[in-house]
């Protein structure tokens, strides 16, 4: 480095210092109100004004979320509902930097973003029953879906993953949704759930292929 770049350096220090603490604190701030504002679109279905909606567009942009990504929800819960923080889930799970996690419900809501990680469904259903192994958590997953904003339908699926698989098999921890699906339809019936929650698989397929193609398979 020469005298005259050294001089450059020393001037412009101060203005990288202070542009490295904005790029470390706004992005913090955006993803606090990310993470409050999804919170609030699970309890209410809506946004709660135009600004939260644009503080989740902004927060899914800062992580690397597109909409129309792969996703999946996995609820963690305990015994009895203790409460359960968000951070005794992070520093034990593989490849968190791909999802989100929100408080609901007495439980942490993990959103996988499948296409994000680069990973399957069973992959991510692999670290998560290695994750319990270690733990006296419970765990309930969803079924994929392909529109972040159906988030809150899928966070449903996999509560109601933990609440059917404890009644069918208490003996178990990790629930998936589509092996209790027509369990839940029996205690639970159709209207729990949105119609095409309860759905998934080929049937989901042909009925989507039907809607699309106004058709009537």
């Amino acid at each position: 480095v020469t005298a005259c770049e050294q001089l450059i350096l020393k001037h412009m220090a101060p203005y990288l210092e202070c542009r490295a603490k904005k790029e470390m604190i706004y992005p913090f701030q955006g993803l606090s109100c990310f993470h409050r504002e999804l919170e609030q679109y699970y309890l209410t279905g809506e946004w709660e004004r135009e600004e939260g909606r644009s503080c989740v567009i902004q927060g899914m942009e800062a992580i690397g979320f597109h909409i129309f990504d792969s996703y999946l929800c996995i609820a963690v819960k305990t015994v009895h509902d203790v409460f359960i923080s968000k951070e005794s889930i992070s520093k034990n799970m593989k490849r968190m930097k791909n999802s989100v996690m929100l408080t609901l419900e007495h439980s942490v809501i993990l959103i996988v973003n499948l296409s994000g990680a680069g990973m399957e469904e069973n992959q991510v259903i692999e670290d998560m029953r290695s994750f319990l192994n270690d733990s006296v958590l419970f765990c309930g997953v969803s079924t994929v879906f392909q529109n972040f904003y159906d988030f809150p339908d899928y966070c449903q699926r996999a509560l109601a993953a933990i609440r059917i698989g404890q009644k069918m098999n208490y003996t178990e921890r990790f629930y998936l949704f589509q092996e209790y699906v027509l369990d839940y339809i029996i205690y639970e019936g159709w209207d729990a759930l949105p119609f095409n929650v309860a759905l998934f698989g080929p049937l989901k397929n042909l009925i989507d292929y039907d809607k699309a193609n106004k058709a009537h398979y």
